[in-house]
């Protein structure tokens, strides 16, 4: 089933807000990064957010707090791997999940967080497993573990 996620503003229910869609680059610039926070995730997750390149869908993450899971999904064909980095507010390191399994492809990776704690996470893109980013997302705002 894929999920087609309409470019409006939207703010409520669980206080998330989906951004009024991807950012446009002026002629002659570069293309940029937008990332929105669906209000409506896909079925059972907490959260999911967007990566957009210039008017390009290119990447989704999203939160699921039963089991602890980030999940990563490529939505473009550009050759490189979709990443969510999470960061936590309590004392553990940040976590990457990556998806390199090329356009279409998609999967979660399984944290042991703490239940009383909060995650941030956004969708990266970048070029092989180390290295600089190549397009960076927003953060997401602090969502409950537990």
């Amino acid at each position: 089933m894929k999920l087609r996620i309409a470019a409006v503003t939207v703010t409520g229910l669980v206080g998330l807000a989906m951004a009024a869609g991807p950012a446009h680059a002026d002629a002659g610039s570069v293309d940029v990064a937008s990332t929105s926070t669906a209000v409506t995730p896909l079925a059972g997750q907490d959260a999911c957010s967007t990566l957009y390149v210039g008017t390009v869908l290119t990447g989704r993450g999203c939160f699921e707090s039963y089991g602890d899971k980030i999940w990563a999904e490529d939505l473009r064909g550009d050759g490189l791997r979709v990443i969510v980095e999470t960061r936590y507010n309590y004392d553990r390191p940040n976590d990457e999940c990556h998806q390199a399994g090329g356009v279409g492809s998609g999967g979660y990776c399984n944290y042991n967080m703490r239940e009383d704690g909060q995650v941030s996470f956004r969708v990266v893109t970048r070029n092989g497993a180390t290295g600089p980013n190549d397009t960076t997302g927003a953060w997401t705002r602090w969502l409950a573990i537990g």
